[in-house]
């Protein structure tokens, strides 16, 4: 069954090669949609696909790659719209 999921990180995740990190795994697990700074300093990423990979990224977002700090992660379900081709950085 595949799905979307938008999921907002917080913590030291701007400055630190986190998006580049996002679009590396994404790509490795097949995961569609963007991901982005927001102006609050933390990061947006929206993802579509099977749900073990969406569950396998979720796992990644919550660690981050070793030069970023994950503080929280917060996470919103929607339906699966299909919407992405592939997954890049868009912001």
């Amino acid at each position: 069954m595949k799905k979307r999921v938008k999921v907002e990180v917080y913590g030291r995740v701007q400055g630190v090669g986190f998006r580049y990190f996002v679009l590396r795994n994404a790509k490795e697990f097949g995961v569609t949609g963007y991901v982005k700074n927001r102006t609050d300093r933390s990061v947006e990423v929206l993802m579509e696909g099977e749900d073990h990979s969406i569950e396998i990224m979720l796992n990644t977002l919550k660690k981050g790659p070793v030069s970023a700090t994950v503080e929280k992660v917060k996470i919103h379900n929607y339906n699966y719209l299909g919407k992405y081709n592939d997954f890049q950085i868009t912001g």
